[in-house]
């Protein structure tokens, strides 16, 4: 077989390895559009449109159909409440609030409160960023030459998007302490002198790092934050598997579910275009944790201020 000119047989072999080998369906549905956009360049063969391998796809989905798992994989309360607390706050006392604290935690809340990507909030460059006097919110614009997983199909770049302070809901400094303008705020502040010639919004607090971060660091910084929580004297021992930024994601979306926004408000926070995608991939079930989450009164998720 020529590896370059490969003929249908040989993808749906290939496809049917995966399978066998035990990998989920839809990570074969990924190899089967990497495939396509290899091969769409120097040869005719279609496997995008192959009805033999949509057939394939088909018949796997009835074999292995995809389970779902509405248990969240870590407790968004104990991290919330964690953030309430030194050594996140006082957020304005440098002396108390180490700057990779404070890198977690707006990285955190910004991720809760878009509903981003990692890919995509990494893409946000620092002048992409507008803000009222008082940040009573804040505008963010993705880089135009980024495109998002949810925009390959038409190449258009991420809308820009506002995240509004919570301000307007909770009257005190102190109650405000999960309000993402004002940890945005106090970021900004703080990077003013490490920003230098570095174009992104997020930057690593670490002063002997002078380049950009990368996507994988936005991920490694969540899950610092949540193995920190997790660490302190008195919190029960977890299992921490899968504590990734799509969790992040997930709790947003679900958070605008659950605080009876519309359909239509979910799908936006995902940038999805049917809902699907949410119900079978990103839906929690957040029963043990409602009522804690409640006690901390507003939080802003997935681009809208929720309030359970």
């Amino acid at each position: 077989m020529d590896p370059a000119h490969p003929v249908l047989a040989n993808i749906t072999s290939y496809l049917h390895h995966l399978f066998q080998k035990g990998l989920a369906v839809q990570t074969i549905m990924c190899h089967r559009s990497m495939l396509s956009s290899a091969l769409r360049f120097h040869t005719d063969l279609d496997i995008t449109h192959s009805q033999e391998l949509t057939q394939l796809i088909v018949n796997f989905k009835r074999e292995r159909p995809p389970q779902r798992n509405l248990v969240p994989k870590w407790d968004l309360d104990l991290v919330l409440w964690t953030l309430l607390e030194p050594p996140f706050e006082p957020i304005w006392d440098e002396t108390k609030v180490p700057l990779t604290f404070l890198t977690w935690k707006v990285t955190f809340l910004l991720l809760l409160a878009s509903g981003l990507r990692r890919g995509e909030l990494h893409s946000i460059p620092f002048k992409g960023l507008s803000y009222q006097k008082d940040f009573d919110w804040i505008t963010l614009r993705p880089d135009p030459e980024f495109v998002s997983k949810t925009r390959i199909a038409t190449g258009k770049a991420l809308d820009p998007f506002k995240i509004h302070s919570l301000k307007r809901l909770v009257g005190s400094e102190q109650e405000r302490k999960l309000d993402p303008c004002r940890a945005v705020r106090a970021y900004i502040r703080r990077t003013e002198t490490l920003r230098k010639d570095r174009r992104l919004l997020l930057i690593s607090p670490d002063h002997k790092v002078k380049g950009e971060i990368s996507v994988n660091t936005i991920s490694a910084w969540v899950s610092n934050l949540i193995q920190y929580v997790y660490r302190q004297p008195g919190q029960r021992a977890r299992d921490l598997t899968g504590r990734t930024t799509h969790e992040v994601r997930a709790y947003a979306a679900t958070l605008v579910h659950k605080g009876c926004w519309s359909l239509e408000d979910v799908l936006q926070s995902g940038q999805w275009t049917s809902n699907q995608v949410f119900i079978e991939h990103y839906l929690r079930d957040l029963s043990e944790q409602q009522d804690s989450i409640k006690r901390l009164g507003p939080i802003a998720a997935g681009r809208q201020t929720v309030q359970l």
